[in-house]
């Protein structure tokens, strides 16, 4: 396996398990209580049909959680178009490498903090433009005030990037697919001139 013999060549104490039971299936009881350790990333195969692979990995992700293991369902890096089932070892053979994994772990961990601070600066920027549903050059926001609901899609690749629900007076994250490279963009380009442009509003 690809990634085990990365991490082994690393010298990283990482653990590494797969499982031969399918999107659709969960090992056993006792073989998850088995996984070493109570934090465990799960990287299922993408862009399959139905999007089965992140339908198991959420399946999987549910029945770690109900052992008491911290589970985290992150996605496996990929560039370009990529063939149905794209896995870890697909990955490996297009040129990523395990720091890359590790990347995309990250991201996966900071989904809702990132989620939530993004919407904040979208919502900014569609009251600000008296606005629900905003086209930009870059990204395309649309705001259901019957679901309370916030998505942000890339106009380049039509992928959601941001989706999140108002609830108790607060974000919750719900599927959003955010970058490092989408959050510096919103929080580093798009805050600073919504502040400015609010500022000049305020001042006139």
């Amino acid at each position: 396996m690809r990634l085990g013999d990365a991490v082994h060549q690393s010298g990283e104490a990482i653990a590494v398990a797969c499982t031969s039971t399918g999107a659709r299936g969960v090992p056993p009881v006792e073989q998850l209580q088995a996984i070493p350790g109570k934090e465990v990333v799960i990287f299922y195969d993408r862009f399959d049909e139905h999007d089965e692979g992140q339908k198991g990995a959420k399946k999987m992700a549910k029945a770690l959680q109900d052992i008491g293991k911290k589970a985290t369902v992150a996605e496996v890096p990929h560039a370009g178009e990529v063939k149905k089932g794209w896995d870890i070892s697909d990955a490996f053979n297009a040129g990523f490498d395990l720091k890359d994994i590790q990347q995309a772990e990250t991201e996966a961990k900071h989904q809702d903090i990132w989620a939530s601070e993004v919407a904040g600066v979208v919502t900014g920027v569609m009251n600000y433009s008296k606005t629900a549903h905003l086209e930009g050059s870059k990204n395309t926001a649309h705001w259901d005030k019957s679901d309370r609901r916030l998505t942000v899609h890339d106009n380049s690749t039509e992928k959601k990037i941001l989706d999140v629900v108002w609830e108790q007076e607060k974000w919750k994250n719900v599927d959003s697919h955010l970058s490092k490279s989408d959050v510096d963009y919103f929080l580093k380009e798009v805050q600073p001139i919504l502040l400015e442009k609010t500022k000049a509003g305020l001042e006139r």
